[in-house]
């Protein structure tokens, strides 16, 4: 409470109310004391508080009002007017009071009692207690848990969430809340702070306790700040929320891919599970389930299956009123291409089932390991002579638009011929940290080389080189035999192959001055030679034998020899 003094009235009263200000009293009054305004309700006093609440009982007390005499005596008093009840109240014959019921005048909204005196000497004393009086026969409070959605008395909420309650009041002001669920305090607001809201009021209480499936019996109990207590008891129902049953996750091949198991980039996965949707009591409101199974691999998620995939319907179960008893299982059925974008390698389904209620959520991460490409090269021409090495390299790469190298891989290098159904193991090597290796073979027989990295989880993926085809040239040698050739003699010429072949057509050319001249064609025995007898014309004769292509070897001929024929 504020008492001032003065001789004189400094400003207009209602100018001095609204600033807050009064005028000032001379040196030799008396220091004035809070309680200049007799008469008020028992309970806290206002004094140093700029924002209180004294309590009014039920309601029902009148009050009677006056001026303290030990501060302004009676016979000083001119008037007294008094403001803050039903208007403006004036008094100006003694004893100065008036009466109030609070009830009646505050309604549902709060009063400061001022009071003005005007003294005999012409000196005004004013007053503003600053005490909120608020009426109390008709507060009322409501309590809903949850939401905003209550039939009757009773709540569902879904389990592991924190448990909130909306409590309403009218006509209180609130200065404790507190929470007892089943007889076991939860919740202490502590003194809250008093304010000049608007009714009705409402206060979020976080019961600060995760719920469980079942009923839970909560009392939520008020104190308003004339110390009276108004509890209101509440049975909140939690239902079990949906739920997702362990998924399986496996191939186009079949085989199942456990959590966290390695599958190969771009396979095809498929993904299924149950989503079970619980009944709801026939007092909720109605709710719409749906799923949804995502994929994600970093940079760009994957529609599965349930809301936003084409093949399955979004709602599990729309329910009203008249039919809300329709829990559901769901099967969930979709497939997705393993690809990883987030430089660990995971690729995660997800899925979630739920309603209006609360929702249920389900993540199973399986990793991704990158496919793979091989190259092969020879170096240099891949016609070669029997026996002779030929250089290959090649280089194993991810399959992918970066093409990053794989090192420290087996590669196996396979051999096969013209006519062999399978491919045969030839050797080994191992890429360098650049994902290459440079190799050399040796060819006996026409035939394809190809390199082949097997599947090796978690490093890289299978694959296979394309082929590069090698020509091997067998040797053919020549030898007069015939020591002294003459002319219109006969002149013996063997040839020999190297590796030995049976059957091979070997021919004997002479050079004719421009072009080669066939002149005599024979079988290889079994040792590989033949034996050719021909007539050659007197002077220097240039010979040759030419072996024809054969599935083993290709065409080859040998050195040409200088024959000196006689006449």
């Amino acid at each position: 409470m504020r008492t001032t003094w003065s001789r004189t009235i400094a400003l207009p009263l209602a100018a001095a109310l609204a600033l807050g200000v009064a005028t000032m009293a001379v040196a030799d009054t008396p220091a004035p004391s809070p309680d200049l305004i007799t008469g008020l309700p028992a309970g806290p006093t206002c004094t140093g508080k700029d924002a209180n609440l004294i309590g009014l009982g039920d309601g029902s007390a009148t009050y009677t009002l006056g001026i303290d005499p030990e501060l302004v005596p009676e016979d000083e008093i001119a008037s007294v007017r008094y403001y803050g009840l039903s208007g403006i109240v004036e008094v100006d014959s003694p004893p100065f009071t008036t009466t109030w019921t609070p009830a009646e005048t505050v309604g549902t909204g709060e009063s400061d009692v001022h009071a003005e005196v005007q003294r005999t000497d012409g000196t005004v004393v004013s007053s503003s207690t600053h005490c909120y009086l608020t009426s109390t026969g008709d507060a009322t409070v409501s309590v809903q848990g949850g939401d905003t959605d209550q039939i009757g008395a009773r709540q569902y909420r879904v389990p592991h969430k924190t448990k909130i309650l909306d409590v309403r009041t009218t006509a209180l002001y609130p200065r404790r809340i507190t929470v007892s669920e089943d007889g076991k305090q939860r919740y202490d607001s502590g003194e809250l702070a008093w304010t000049m809201s608007p009714r009705p009021v409402y206060y979020w209480v976080d019961n600060a306790a995760a719920t469980t499936p079942g009923t839970s019996h909560d009392v939520v109990t008020i104190t308003d700040w004339s110390g009276r207590v108004i509890t209101k008891p509440i049975d909140i129902v939690t239902i079990q929320a949906a739920s997702i049953a362990t998924p399986t996750i496996t191939t186009s091949t079949g085989a199942t891919v456990s959590a966290n198991g390695w599958v190969l980039e771009n396979s095809r996965l498929r993904y299924r599970t149950t989503a079970t949707i619980p009944s709801l009591p026939t007092w909720t409101l109605p709710g719409i389930d749906a799923w949804q199974t995502t994929a994600d691999g970093g940079n760009a998620t994957q529609i599965v299956s349930g809301v936003g995939a084409p093949e399955t319907a979004a709602n599990a179960c729309l329910r009203t009123e008249e039919e809300n008893d329709c829990g559901t299982s769901v099967p969930i059925d979709g497939t997705a291409s393993a690809r990883s974008d987030d430089g660990a390698g995971r690729f995660t389904f997800t899925t979630v089932a739920g309603s209006t209620w609360g929702e249920a959520t389900r993540s199973t991460t399986v990793r991704v390991y990158p496919a793979a490409t091989l190259t092969l090269k020879a170096s240099g021409s891949t016609t070669v002579t029997h026996g002779q090495s030929l250089r290959l390299a090649t280089l194993l790469r991810e399959h992918d638009g970066f093409r990053n190298p794989i090192g420290g891989e087996t590669l196996t290098v396979q051999f096969r011929a013209p006519g062999w159904t399978t491919w045969h193991f030839v050797r080994t090597v191992r890429s360098s940290a650049a994902g290459s290796v440079a190799f050399t073979v040796t060819s006996t027989k026409n035939g394809s080389y190809r390199v082949v990295h097997a599947d090796r989880p978690g490093h890289a993926g299978p694959a296979t080189s394309s082929a590069v085809a090698v020509h091997v040239r067998s040797t053919v040698t020549t030898k007069a035999l015939t020591a002294h050739p003459r002319a219109r003699t006969t002149t013996r010429i063997s040839a020999a192959l190297s590796p030995r072949e049976q059957g091979v057509t070997l021919t004997l050319q002479r050079w004719a001055g421009s072009t080669w001249k066939s002149l005599q064609t024979r079988r290889s025995s079994t040792t590989g030679t033949a034996t050719f007898a021909v007539h050659l014309p007197a002077g220097r004769d240039r010979v040759r034998v030419v072996k024809s292509e054969t599935a083993t070897y290709v065409r080859s001929v040998s050195a040409t020899r200088t024959v000196d024929v006689a006449h």
